[in-house]
């Protein structure tokens, strides 16, 4: 009886997480697509801003539950992913961490700012999703939940879809020195980020 009532508050969880998820690609989609109907960055704080930055929470708090009630239910049942895991995590949360150090807050959530090219956007445009992307693997391994890697799934291409989203509109921003910001270091990481 236990398990049918955890896997169906797992289930539920995970439910609101992958609607949630759903919504904010799809207003990525359109921010990407459209840029008179921008959802991404949101520039300022209007119903956007709210709409995502509530949306995440309650995501992120729904996988927490996922994570919590269907832990070790996965195939990575050896200390070696765990270890894994734990290194990535740690990676992921200084990249993150660094690069969110340099970033303010008021940049970090999509606001109007200042570009920054500087510390670790020298190797990445976008550390903070690179970081994020550590983190939540290393999580994925460490926790070893089916429902929670399904729930980290739609993270990543939302976590793909966002620079996407951001990069007119920092065009629009910074023009030129965007422009020449964006010809000399990768999106993500890649061979420009060894140089």
């Amino acid at each position: 009886m236990t398990n049918i009532m955890v896997d169906s508050t797992a289930l539920g969880a995970l439910t609101i997480a992958v609607l949630l998820e759903g919504s904010v690609i799809l207003g990525l989609l359109v921010s990407i697509l459209s840029e008179d109907r921008r959802f991404w960055p949101p520039g300022n704080v209007s119903w956007k801003f709210w709409y995502y930055w509530g949306g995440s929470a309650i995501t992120f708090a729904a996988l927490a539950v996922v994570g919590y009630l269907d832990a070790g239910s996965f195939v990575f049942t050896t200390r070696l992913w765990d270890w894994i895991g734990t290194v990535l995590l740690v990676l992921g949360t200084g990249f993150a961490g660094w690069s969110g150090y340099l970033f303010r807050t008021r940049e970090s959530f999509g606001l109007a700012g200042e570009l920054h090219t500087g510390g670790p956007y020298r190797y990445s445009r976008n550390p903070q999703y690179v970081g994020m992307v550590g983190i939540f693997t290393g999580i994925a391994l460490i926790v070893n939940a089916t429902l929670l890697f399904v729930g980290f799934l739609p993270v990543f291409v939302w976590l793909w879809l966002l620079p996407r989203a951001e990069e007119p509109w920092l065009r629009d921003q910074f023009g030129e020195e965007y422009e020449a910001y964006r010809e000399s270091v990768p999106r993500f990481l890649g061979i420009r980020s060894l140089k």
